[in-house]
This record gives structure tokens, sequence and C-alpha cells, in this order.
């Protein structure tokens, strides 16, 4: 679920407790601010995909972890031709 604001937050295991999983504040691997767009894939809901500021970034994990993703924030901002703002999505 996700809000306004561009915070993201997730279920437990359990499906009882709401857990935040952006903004994620990391210095290693990768931090995630605030999420312009996001996606949980259907099949896989560990795999979460997020749109912030400075590209796409993706959680194999619930969003414990972040990597940056280079190739979907190539295609997202056709080859660095859109700048990434709220008017991308």
């Amino acid at each position: 679920m996700g809000d306004a604001s561009g915070n993201v937050w997730k279920l437990d295991a359990t499906h009882r407790t709401w857990n935040q999983v952006v903004p994620h504040q990391a210095i290693l691997p990768t931090a995630v601010f605030s999420a312009l767009q996001w996606f949980v894939d259907p099949y896989d809901p560990d795999l979460m995909c997020v749109l912030d500021f400075q590209g796409v970034k993706v959680s194999p994990d619930r969003g414990q972890t972040w990597f940056f993703d280079l190739g979907m924030t190539i295609t997202v901002t056709v080859g660095g031709k859109l700048r990434i703002s709220s008017s991308v999505v």
C-alpha cells in the first residue's frame, strides 16, 4: 500500500502487521527515497520495484534490501531523454 507522500508499506508474512518499506535508508547497497510509483509482482510477492527521483530500485526480499536497476531506469527515461519526476508516472 502506498500514500501520496511516497511512503510504501507491505504486509508481513503473517498478514497481520504492516511494515514500512519506503523510504528505506541504507548506505549499501541502495537507499530508496520517496516512491513516485511502485509495483509488487503478483506471482512473486517478495519482488518489489520502486521508481524514485534517482531511478528504478528493485528489492528481491520484500523491501529489506534494494539495488539500482540501470536497465529499467534507461527504459523509463527513454535512454535519459526524460527527467524523472512526478510527471513521468
